[in-house]
C-alpha cells in the first residue's frame, strides 16, 4: 500500500518515522550512535509489504504501534546502542522498541515503541535488525493489514508453527542509509504539501483546542447541563453505587480461591423418586408421639420393611450413578493448578488460553481476614469541603501531611463540571483495579489529572489490549515517581477539583466510579442519555457515537486512551446540550 505525504500526515501529528545507518554484527554502546531508517524487505519484491518504512503511531500514553508506509517525509532518527533499538521521538526522553513480552497470548505480537528503554537483546546481523534467537522465542518479523488500515509490524514466536495469515507477509527489517532519501522527501513535500486535517490516531500530543470543542461557561449552559443529570433511580438501575453497600452485598463479593470467580451458593439437588414400584422407598420410623409401646410382634414386619428399603436405596444410588455417567454434573470451577512459563501452564503444558485442566463442582471461597472485605468494598461519597473529616475520608499518612491535604481540599475551588474516564486492569484476586485516571475540565478542556495509578494489590495483567497500559509503562511510572499510588490516593486527587455539586460527565461511568470506590450523585452519562435519541447503527459505544454524532474517529490504536475518551465524552454531552432549546 502506498500513501501520499498528506495521507501519512493525516494519520496524526504523533506519526513519527524512524531513521537509519549501515551497521554490523553487534554494535557496542556509543556516545553518538549513527542514525538509520528501518525498511521492510520481502522475498517477493512485488509484494505491497516490500520497501516500507517503520513509523511510530501513538495509540496511548507512552505507547506507539509500529506501522509501515512507503512515505518517509516525517522520518525521525532511530539508532542502535548496546542491545537496545532506540528512536528520537523527542529529545527529552528515551523511546525503545518493545516486543510486548508480557501482554497478549498469541503466536505473534504487535511491535511497539514505548517510553523507556524497551526490550533488550536486539542485534544487527546481515544489515538487518534481529532479536535474541529461536531459543529466546524469536521467529522473525511479520507485516499485516489488521488494525490501522495500513501495514503494521508484528514479531512471531518460534515456539509456534502456525502458517503466516494470508493478509500478512514475512519480512526482514533492513537498515538503510538515510542520505539517499532526502532529495526524494523534499520532492514529495513540493508535490504534496502537509495537510492540516485532524489526525484519526493522534492522542495526548494533539492540541485539545484544535481537535475538540471550546465551550463557554454561561449561566444558561449550566442550567441546561443540569437538566441532563440522571436521577438516583436511573443511576441505580444502570449499576451505579448510590449508597454504601449492605453487608449481604459485600458478602457476595467473595471470590473462589482456585479460579477467582465470584462464589455462588451450590444449588440444592432434589432427590428423584425411585423407579422400583411395589417396594417401600423410605424406612418406617417409630412414632415417638404414640402413647402405646411398640408391639414385639411387629419387629419381624419392621425388619422385612427395612431390608426392602435398603434394597430400594441401593438401586436408587445405582440409578443415579448411571444417570450421572450419561449426563455428568456441570463443573462450575475450572482452573490450572500450575504456573505460567513461556505462555504455557506447567501443570498440563497447554497454552495460557486453554480451559482449566482441573475442576471442582463448586467454588471454594477465599479466606479473608476480619474486616478485609468491608475495607475493600467501602464506598465514599463526595465530601462537603466544610465538613471534611480527615480520619474518615483521607488515606493514612503522617498527621501533618493529612492536615495540609485536608486544608487544601476544604479551601480549593471546585470546578463546575468535569469529564472523567478510567482504565482498569485485573488483579490476581480477579477483581478489577484502577490503573489510569483522567479528569478534564468540561468547559476549558484543561487536563486536570492524567496519570497511571499503581494498584495496591498484585496484578494478574493490565488488560493492555483494551486499556493501552502496559507493565513496562507502569514500571517506568513507578521508577520516575510519576504515578498515583493506589485507588484511595487517586480518589483524593479527584476531590481536589470535584465537590458535591460538581457535574461529573462520563460514558457508562458506573465501572469508573466503582473502581474509585466513589459515590457521586451529580452525574451526566452520555451512554444513558442515548435512550432519548434516535438509535444509531453500530450501537452506543463511545467510539461509534463519536463517529456518528461528532464525525470523529477515536480508539483507532491498540487499546483505549482515557484522555481521548474523556474529551470525546465531553463533546458528546456538549452536542446533547446544544440540542436543548434556549
Amino acid at each position: 500500500m502506498h500513501l501520499s505525504a498528506a495521507a501519512v500526515l493525516s494519520l496524526g501529528s504523533s506519526l513519527l518515522i524512524m531513521q537509519p545507518v549501515l551497521a554490523s554484527a553487534l554494535l557496542p554502546r556509543q556516545d553518538t550512535p549513527p542514525a538509520y531508517y528501518l525498511q521492510t524487505r520481502t522475498l517477493d519484491s512485488s509484494s505491497d509489504k516490500n520497501g516500507l518504512f517503520a513509523i511510530a503511531s501513538q495509540t496511548s500514553f507512552g505507547v506507539n504501534d509500529v506501522i509501515l508506509n512507503s512515505n518517509i517525509t516525517n522520518a525521525n532518527q532511530g539508532y542502535f546502542n548496546d542491545t537496545h533499538q532506540y528512536f528520537n521521538l523527542d529529545p527529552a526522553h528515551t523511546w525503545g522498541l518493545d516486543l510486548g513480552l508480557d501482554t497478549d497470548h498469541d503466536a505473534w505480537e504487535p511491535v511497539t515503541i514505548r517510553f523507556g528503554q524497551g526490550t533488550a537483546g536486539f542485534r544487527i546481523g546481515d544489515n538487518t535488525l534481529q532479536w535474541g534467537d529461536r531459543d529466546a522465542g524469536y521467529g522473525g518479523w511479520m507485516a499485516c493489514d489488521w488494525i490501522h488500515g495500513v501495514p503494521q509490524l508484528f514479531w512471531r514466536y518460534a515456539y509456534f508453527a502456525y502458517p503466516i495469515p494470508g493478509s500478512c507477509a514475512d519480512v526482514t527489517m533492513e537498515l538503510t542509509n538515510s542520505s539517499k532519501f532526502h532529495q526524494r522527501a523534499k520532492h514529495e513535500l513540493l508535490i504534496s504539501p502537509p495537510t492540516t486535517e485532524v489526525a484519526a490516531t493522534g492522542r495526548e500530543k494533539q492540541s485539545a483546542r484544535a481537535m475538540w470543542s471550546t465551550i463557554e461557561e454561561t449561566p444558561l449552559y449550566l442550567e441546561k447541563i443540569q437538566l441532563l443529570v440522571e436521577p438516583e433511580k436511573v443511576l441505580r438501575s444502570a449499576g451505579y453505587v448510590v449508597q454504601p453497600l449492605e453487608p449481604g452485598v459485600i458478602e457476595s463479593k467473595k471470590r473462589c480461591v482456585y479460579c477467582g470467580a465470584r462464589v455462588a451458593k451450590p444449588k440444592k439437588v432434589k432427590a428423584k423418586p425411585t423407579q422400583n414400584v411395589g417396594k417401600p422407598d423410605i424406612i418406617r420410623k417409630e412414632n415417638k408421639a404414640s402413647p402405646c409401646p411398640p408391639n414385639p410382634a411387629d419387629r419381624n414386619i419392621d425388619k422385612g420393611l427395612a431390608d426392602g428399603a435398603l434394597e430400594a436405596l441401593a438401586q436408587a444410588v445405582a440409578d443415579v450413578q448411571v444417570e450421572e455417567a450419561k449426563n455428568p454434573p456441570k463443573l462450575a470451577c475450572r482452573f490450572h493448578p500450575g504456573r505460567v512459563y513461556g505462555k504455557h501452564f506447567s501443570c498440563c503444558q497447554q497454552h495460557v488460553a486453554a480451559e482449566g485442566c482441573a475442576a471442582h463442582q463448586y467454588h471454594t471461597a477465599q479466606s479473608y481476614s476480619k474486616g478485609e472485605l468491608e475495607r475493600e468494598w467501602m464506598f465514599h461519597p463526595t465530601p462537603e469541603p466544610e465538613r471534611l473529616d480527615e480520619k474518615q475520608y483521607l488515606t493514612p499518612r503522617p498527621r501533618r501531611q493529612k492536615q495540609r491535604l485536608g486544608d487544601f481540599l476544604r479551601t480549593a475551588a471546585k470546578r463546575k463540571a468535569v469529564a472523567l474516564d478510567c482504565e482498569m486492569g485485573t488483579a490476581k484476586s480477579g477483581e478489577t483495579e484502577l490503573i489510569r485516571l483522567t479528569v478534564v475540565d468540561f468547559f476549558t478542556g484543561e487536563k486536570l489529572i492524567d496519570s497511571l495509578v499503581r494498584p495496591d494489590v498484585p496484578m494478574a495483567h493490565y488488560n493492555t489490549r483494551y486499556s493501552g497500559v502496559t507493565a513496562a509503562a507502569m514500571r517506568n511510572a513507578e521508577n520516575s515517581a510519576s504515578c498515583i499510588w493506589g485507588r484511595d490516593a487517586a480518589r483524593e486527587q479527584v476531590w481536589r477539583f470535584v465537590g458535591p455539586e460538581t457535574v461529573v460527565v462520563m460514558h457508562g461511568g458506573s465501572s469508573d466510579l466503582s473502581a474509585l470506590r466513589w459515590i457521586h450523585s451529580v452525574v451526566v452519562d452520555s451512554h444513558l442519555l442515548e435512550r432519548f435519541n434516535e438509535p444509531v447503527e453500530g450501537g452506543k459505544s463511545l467510539k461509534n457515537l463519536s463517529l456518528c454524532r461528532l464525525g470523529r474517529r477515536i480508539q483507532n490504536g491498540r487499546g483505549h486512551c482515557s484522555f481521548e475518551d474523556a474529551l470525546a465524552c465531553r463533546d458528546l454531552v456538549h452536542w446533547l446540550v446544544c440540542q436543548i432549546p434556549d
